[in-house]
């Protein structure tokens, strides 16, 4: 779940949605639990108390790409003609 602040019967809610997660073996986070984990601050890292604004997507963007890359292999697809329209994407995104 992507961090939130959530009342107690929303988190209580989720945490039935963990928990047949979990009954199916998927891997989940529940990063309201992780906040501190993640350096969340909920007075400077949220838009408003559903969305995360630059600052906090930063943090969480930080942690996710840290932990699918200890994880998982990707294939490089860079200078492959069929994913050069990514390439171009982040040129632009970098200019």
């Amino acid at each position: 779940m992507l961090p939130d602040q959530l009342s107690a019967e929303s988190q209580e809610l989720y945490n039935g949605v963990f928990a047949y997660a979990d009954t199916l073996g998927i891997r989940h986070f529940d990063f309201d639990r992780m906040a501190g984990e993640l350096g969340f601050d909920y007075t400077s890292d949220f838009l408003n108390p559903g969305h995360l604004n630059i600052f906090g997507a930063q943090k969480l963007s930080t942690w996710l790409g840290e932990y699918l890359t200890s994880h998982y292999e990707f294939a490089d697809h860079r200078g492959e003609p069929a994913y050069s329209q990514w390439e171009e994407n982040a040129a632009y995104q970098q200019h």
